[in-house]
């Protein structure tokens, strides 16, 4: 088990996500929130469907998670300017400025969870990360001849 690489994955995500939660805590935020909140304030403003496959959840929890924010003030609906039939998230001000008093509590996790690593390994690091993913997406099996 301590060969596979995802052992030591799960480990660094799941833990560093339990850290993030705990200190998240007397905010009212969750872990899926966040990533909910996070992917917003990037993107600015998504349908459901768009935030559930960006932060990996399913559309129904996403809904849940969607209408808690938006009883708590943090997020709003509003039409697609695109095309008005789909109803977008975007964050709020009060959304906005929750991310500003969150991410610092994120980016201590990280650092903390980097601690050790030099700046060049930091940027290989984020580059393997980077390709992995992109793999992951890949069809299964893609690569094996």
């Amino acid at each position: 088990m301590t060969d596979y690489l995802f052992y030591y994955m799960w480990h660094v995500v799941t833990e560093s996500q339990r850290k993030i939660e705990e200190a998240m805590r007397p905010y009212g935020v969750k872990s899926p929130a966040w990533r909910v909140i996070m992917i917003l304030r990037e993107k600015k403003r998504l349908t459901i469907s768009e935030i559930a496959t960006e932060v990996l959840l399913e559309n129904s929890r996403l809904s849940r998670i969607a209408k808690s924010l938006e009883e708590a003030g943090i997020v709003q609906r509003a039409k697609c300017d695109m095309d008005q039939r789909y109803t977008q998230i975007e964050l709020t001000d009060k959304g906005n400025q929750l991310y500003k008093e969150l991410i610092p509590i994120v980016e201590r996790q990280l650092e903390s969870t980097l601690a050790g690593l030099s700046a060049q390994d930091r940027k290989k690091l984020d580059q393997m990360m980077r390709a992995m993913k992109d793999n992951t997406y890949r069809p299964a099996f893609a690569n094996l001849g």
